[in-house]
């Protein structure tokens, strides 16, 4: 799989943006009518173009035309590629459950039990081809059949955000070059001031509160000063 994302709806288009769009189709169409043609009792039901040494139909050729020249990736998008006939929806199914996890906590809120996995996950040739030109930043997940060697500039050239080795974000966060370090400064100014302050300020270490869940939620609710319930709870 490579780096994806998903676009918007036809009719949000400003009508000068689908006017040129119309003219792009017009030009693809020209385009394509000057491409070899293929002439094989195997293709009788299309129109088959040889483009960029590989085989289309017409309607995919437009497409493809359409996304090279207008399709940009993002550093985040997910792309899969695969061949036409090749696994793609069950890919597209796996990919799209594992990336929304935590999107959709409950089972009955997942697309995939209402919708096509082509529908949650479009190709960019289509996307292209229909205007959809807005993306859902929250879901960057794209396909296509499309040919490496026929994949959109803006795809093949574009990288992923910098990371850091484990090693040297470690040493980083030591250094405290990060947003609101360094860590120990920051929480050694709470511990001072709850040895300074004992009845205003609670300090709680996470490790306690994991370790004793019960013990220190009592004491937070006498620090809040809402520790009636608790006692009125034991005493039952």
């Amino acid at each position: 799989m490579e780096p994806s994302c998903i676009l918007s709806n036809k009719s949000d288009a400003p009508v000068s943006e689908t006017n040129a769009s119309s003219t792009n189709h017009t030009k693809y169409k020209e385009i394509i009518s000057t491409l070899p043609r293929i002439e094989d009792r195997w293709y009788q039901s299309q129109q088959i173009r040889e483009y960029q040494g590989f085989r289309f139909s017409q309607i995919m050729l437009q497409g493809i035309m359409s996304a090279q020249e207008q399709f940009k990736a993002q550093p985040t998008d997910i792309f899969i590629c695969s061949h036409p006939k090749s696994g793609t929806t069950w890919l597209k199914a796996l990919s799209f459950a594992i990336l929304t996890r935590k999107r959709f906590i409950y089972p009955s809120t997942n697309p995939l039990l209402s919708e096509l996995p082509h529908d949650v996950v479009p190709f960019i040739e289509t996307l292209s081809f229909t205007d959809i030109t807005s993306r859902d930043p929250e879901l960057p997940l794209l396909s296509t059949h499309m040919p490496y060697t026929s994949l959109p500039k803006s795809v093949v050239e574009c990288t992923r955000a910098e990371t850091f080795p484990l090693e040297e974000a470690c040493q980083k966060f030591c250094e405290g070059l990060y947003h609101g370090g360094p860590y120990w400064d920051h929480v050694l100014g709470y511990w001072k001031a709850s040895l300074q302050f004992p009845e205003r300020m609670l300090f709680i270490k996470y490790e306690d509160l994991q370790n004793d869940t019960f013990s220190y939620v009592r004491r937070m609710a006498e620090f809040m000063g809402s520790l009636s319930p608790w006692k009125k709870k034991d005493k039952d």
